[in-house]
């Protein structure tokens, strides 16, 4: 391989260094590092890391059952979320795995959630008595033209 072979090889395995980012909060850290803490009270730190350029480079640098058992993994994370989706959208227990019989990874799942158990979830988050008072009082003037329009 030239020199200019080399090089642009490196340069296009540059391209894919990712930086690694994450935060904790002061108080789960050793006193020692709570001086780090920034306005929020988060310590945090990062690094760069090449996942490879493709597949092969995946499989080539990390070997073929470690890229294949992280993939699962991440595929496990995504199908429990879409359980969730599903039982937080209202979705019957039993019914949740012959919905998501097609299931797969590369596909986000939509839910068909029912619309009451939407609404319920979202006076669920309400911060106080007055925003409850406010959506009941929409949900009021919406039955009311519901009701005029037959």
């Amino acid at each position: 391989m030239t020199e200019q072979e080399t090089q642009a090889q490196t340069t296009e395995q540059k391209k894919k260094v990712i930086k690694i980012e994450a935060t904790t909060a002061a108080d789960k850290v050793p006193e020692a590092n709570q001086e780090y803490a920034d306005e929020n009270s988060r310590v945090g730190s990062s690094f760069l890391w090449n996942p490879g350029s493709d597949i092969e480079d995946a499989v080539e640098r990390y070997g073929h059952d470690n890229v294949f058992e992280l993939y699962a993994s991440q595929a496990v994370v995504k199908a429990q979320a879409a359980i969730r989706r599903e039982l937080e959208a209202g979705t019957p227990p039993d019914e949740i795995g012959d919905k998501l019989d097609d299931w797969r990874p590369d596909v986000q799942h939509r839910t068909s959630a029912d619309p009451v158990q939407k609404a319920l979830k979202a006076a669920d988050d309400l911060e106080n008595e007055e925003e409850l008072d406010a959506l009941m009082k929409q949900i009021r003037a919406r039955k009311a033209k519901m009701a005029q329009q037959g």
